[in-house]
């Protein structure tokens, strides 16, 4: 890792690969640098009278960010940007701030000088704050701190100012040159931008973060019909909100109106001539951007009947274009879009309520497609909050790739198309074809079954009640679907997805009355939406009708456990698996068992011999295998856990299982480090430092993983073992930062580790003092940053 050069290490035979440039200041800590600097901005003129009536007026705003806003607007409104840059040969400060309003025109300097000034008049708390640019993730590129050498060249180090202040809690940072009156939150372009604050709170470098919530969002809320010629109209109402709206408030004042349309068309994924009708004039100020789009959409001519319809939606979140060979790309794009389209048509095929719905790590997808008069009605409802763009071998990537493809899989629906007439006829496909003619079995194992092949499932189950096959269980086993289908789609489904499938169960009930299986499974229904009472009377209605029902004695245990009757509970779990009609449904059942005698009863020795002697044995689901592994877990025996999961992992990558290995893997470095005793020069820490690099290189991203790093690396460092090892430990202590949140405890903990590393190495003879890594512990913690999961 790059450390900086002292006047007595200093050699002009530089490798250009490692190191780009030589950084050199004649301040020998921040604190010194922070000092001169400082003073730039700290007017000691009279206020100019323009800028007392501006004070004046904002002075009536009740707010905060009312009034920041309102001093980021007159800026925009009444100054000019002009780029002056901040090195040596535009002057070190800003200019005087009667010449700047006097002007009307200032670079980033200017503009932050002339920002402090009314922040402070309006007794606002704020500070000016050197950032950084520079994108490479290279050690090497990044400033780490001053170095003993000739006068400085600020712009190597810092080429933009920006400011921040204090709306209550909260620092925010602001881009005072930028031509907006938004005070709410940093410019896109700052992310992960180096920073250091120049005022009271003035430390060390930091990465500038942007909020995950409320920060950007777009909405497209279409409506595609078919015109006379063959092609289709597309009318868009687009609303953009938060930053994803500065962003395009950038593009219109600052490149133009044909810029601007321009992005629009990037958004809609056409050549199509646009129409862009704004439906409020375009304004500086904080707010929403709302634009209605007019085109013709010409790509999906005569497909329908002769090739086949599968019908994609337009606005995906893929939001890059360029105007005059420059990139114009935002960093990441939540937002929604929903779409209506009308296809002259009908389908002949009975079609599920629940037609098609994917959810994923970058968004979800529900297509709903319906016969109307004038022919078939297809809305998607698309959420969607992915990156634009990624590494082209990042994991991130391949997972989005994955994800695109379960959209592309909901592009369709198991049904028959044919036009009003009745004359042409095609198959739009979701799924392989239902063979009616065979009767319909259940698959085996129901507990990890996918997103689609419920759906698949649920398709099937209609074919064949459609086709009056007596099954009695066919109707609770859709309802079973219905509900994990829900469980599937998340919070926003789970209770619409519970009142289907209690009414298919009602239906089932009224259907065959004495049949108890309806009845359990309504129970664990109602216990699930939180009708305790409701779920009683069904078991009561079950177990009149028969005492070796599995469903219903499963119902018999939920209940049971819910009231605290555990010996109870476990009985009727034994019973339930004795009489269950399935493999899959015994398992279930010796699973619930061990569950409450470990996690209920802290019986988990008992727990586990459970699930060794019932579950364990063959081959059982991947599910099964996680749940063994958590419970060893909770155990401490990592050595177990780590076994299951890796079984786990024979079936493909899984993320839950990974996580538990590396939480195991960690706990078992935890007991080796314990058992070392006192450590000094010679104790070996290489075998810890190649396991912890193997983890490091499966998950870069891991809390816990680089918390062990920072502590690791400070505990060398502090037995004298290596300068080197504070530099690692600074090294993966930024890289903590990001992901602190996931495990605030250890991230403390290991900075901890590391500024008594740091206090322990500066007062060491052996480095003179000094410290050898510049740059100290970070003091914050705990920034959002992407939670891996």
């Amino acid at each position: 890792p790059f450390r900086p050069k002292t006047r007595e290490e200093f050699t002009p035979a530089v490798i250009k690969s490692k190191y780009p440039r030589v950084q050199v200041s004649v301040f020998k800590t921040w604190a010194e640098y922070i000092s001169a600097h400082s003073g730039f901005y700290q007017n000691k003129s009279t206020l100019p009278l323009e800028l007392a009536g501006v004070v004046k007026k904002l002075n009536a705003e009740k707010s905060v960010s009312a009034k920041a806003d309102g001093v980021l607007l007159w800026l925009a409104e009444n100054l000019t940007y002009s780029r002056r840059w901040l090195s040596p040969g535009a002057g070190w400060s800003p200019r005087p701030i009667g010449e700047i309003v006097k002007t009307k025109t200032g670079d980033c300097k200017d503009f932050a000088v002339a920002t402090l000034v009314l922040l402070k008049e309006l007794g606002i708390r704020a500070e000016p704050v050197y950032v950084s640019l520079v994108r490479s993730e290279d050690p090497s590129s990044i400033l780490k701190g001053p170095i003993n050498e000739k006068a400085p060249i600020v712009s190597d180090y810092f080429n933009h100012v920006v400011v921040r202040y204090l709306d209550g809690d909260t620092w925010r940072v602001i881009e005072p040159g930028r031509g907006l009156g938004d005070s709410s939150r940093p410019a896109y372009f700052l992310k992960d931008a180096w920073a250091l604050n120049l005022g009271e709170s003035a430390g060390t470098l930091y990465r500038i973060s942007l909020p995950k919530s409320d920060y950007a969002y777009a909405k497209f809320h279409s409506n595609i019909s078919p015109k006379l010629d063959g092609n289709f109209m597309v009318r868009t109402s687009v609303e953009l909100t938060g930053e994803f709206s500065n962003f395009f408030k950038d593009i219109y004042f600052g490149m133009g109106n044909e810029a601007f349309e321009n992005a629009l068309k990037g958004l809609a994924n056409t050549d199509a001539g646009i129409n862009v009708a704004a439906k409020q004039p375009i304004s500086r100020a904080r707010g929403a951007l709302l634009v209605d789009l007019e085109y013709t959409l010409k790509s999906r001519t005569d497909k329908i009947i002769k090739e086949g319809f599968s019908y994609s939606p337009h606005f995906l979140p893929f939001f890059a274009w360029e105007h005059q060979n420059r990139p114009v790309q935002f960093p990441f794009i939540p937002g929604e879009s929903k779409e209506t389209v009308l296809v002259k048509g009908m389908f002949t095929f009975k079609e599920p309520k629940y037609d098609c719905l994917v959810r994923g790590p970058f968004g979800d997808i529900d297509r709903r497609v319906t016969n109307i008069k004038e022919g078939v009605q297809i809305t998607d409802f698309i959420r969607f909050w992915t990156p634009n763009y990624f590494p082209e071998d990042s994991d991130d990537k391949k997972l989005q790739a994955l994800h695109i493809d379960s959209i592309r899989e909901c592009m369709g629906s198991n049904m028959a198309l044919v036009t009003l007439d009745g004359k042409d006829k095609t198959q739009i496909p979701f799924e392989k074809s239902i063979d009616i003619a065979k009767p319909y079995q259940a698959p085996e194992s129901v507990t990890g079954i996918g997103l689609e092949a419920r759906l698949t499932e649920i398709r099937k189950l209609d074919a064949y009640l459609d086709a009056r096959l007596a099954d009695p269980d066919l109707l609770w086993r859709k309802a079973n679907h219905v509900r994990s289908l829900g469980y599937h789609s998340g919070k926003l489904y789970i209770k619409e997805h519970l009142e289907e499938a209690k009414k298919i169960l009602l239906s089932a009930i009224e259907k065959n009355p004495s049949y108890p299986t309806n009845f359990g499974v309504l129970g664990k229904h109602h216990l699930l939406s939180g009708e305790s009472a409701e779920a009683l009377r069904a078991f009561n209605r079950g177990y009149a009708l028969s005492k070796q029902d599995s469903n219903v004695l499963a119902l018999g245990a939920e209940i049971s456990k819910a009231n605290k009757n555990l010996d109870i509970a476990l009985r009727y779990h034994a019973l339930a698996a004795n009489f269950a009609k399935t493999n899959d449904e015994r398992l279930t059942q010796h699973e619930r068992q061990a569950e409450i005698l470990c996690y209920f009863q802290n019986k988990c020795e008992e727990g586990a011999r459970v699930y060794e002697e019932k579950i364990l044995k063959g081959k059982p689901h991947r599910w099964k295998l996680h749940n063994a592994a958590l419970m060893y877990q909770s155990m401490k025996n990592y050595k177990r856990a780590i076994e299951l999961e890796r079984k786990a992992l024979e079936d493909g990558p899984w993320g839950m299982a990974q996580q538990v290995i590396s939480e195991s893997r960690l706990s078992l470095i935890e007991a080796k480090i314990e058992s070392m005793g006192r450590m000094n020069q010679k104790t070996d820490f290489g075998p810890i430092n190649k396991e912890l690099a193997e983890m490091y290189k499966e998950d870069r991203h891991h809390a816990g993983i680089l918390a062990m790093l920072v502590r690791i690396n400070s505990i060398a460092a502090m037995v004298g073992q290596s300068e080197d090892n504070l530099a690692l430990a600074n090294q993966y202590a930024e890289e903590l930062k990001v992901v602190a949140h996931e495990n605030p405890e250890g991230a403390r903990n290991a900075i901890e580790h590391l500024k008594t590393a740091m206090s322990l190495v500066r007062s060491a003879p052996k480095f003179g003092g000094r410290t050898p890594a510049a740059a100290s512990a970070p003091d914050e913690l705990g920034q959002k940053g992407d939670k891996r999961k």
